[in-house]
């Protein structure tokens, strides 16, 4: 399944990237994720736990990163178990930004998601509301880390506004 998410960081373009190509930096904004293992500067071990609904779902795994400079993208592959039943999830998250020459830096998110287990029972509707959910605390916790005594942006490129959601 694919997630479109997108938002604006009031910050320069170059401080969105430094900020997006560092993973330990990154793992700090994303909800409820950890990084348990550095095992090189690509490939790390980790948690995460995601609320579905009335459900809590965590899981346990392992997260690859390219970067690609020329084209401003991320793509982050994770894998892991439920850590408690016997599910599982996969997703290749590619992370773009573009905007250089102004003061909002544009960043575009398309996550191709596939779980199984006891999550694969919810639908599209409730995996792309979660989805919302967790870029929006993302984007919030991003804009914070590179401009923290900067006043919100204006609704129309404020990171809380995702695709299809309006706030």
């Amino acid at each position: 399944m694919d997630i479109v998410s997108d938002f604006g960081v009031a910050a320069p373009f170059e401080d969105v990237w430094r900020i997006l190509t560092n993973v330990p930096e990154v793992a700090q904004c994303v909800p409820g994720a950890e990084i348990t293992e550095m095992i090189d500067d690509r490939h790390f071990k980790g948690t995460v736990k995601i609320k579905l609904g009335a459900i809590q779902v965590g899981y346990r795994g392992e997260v690859e990163i390219d970067v690609a400079e020329s084209e401003h993208a991320i793509v982050l592959h994770a894998k892991g178990q439920e850590v408690r039943g016997s599910g599982g999830a996969s997703a290749t998250v590619t992370t773009k930004i573009s905007n250089p020459e102004t003061d909002v830096t544009r960043v575009d998110i398309v996550s191709d998601v596939d779980v199984s287990g006891r999550v694969a029972q919810f639908g599209r509707g409730i995996m792309q509301d979660v989805a919302n959910r967790q870029v929006r605390q993302f984007a919030a916790c991003l804009e914070e880390k590179l401009a923290p005594d900067r006043k919100r942006l204006p609704w129309w490129t404020s990171p809380t506004k995702t695709r299809g959601h309006p706030n």
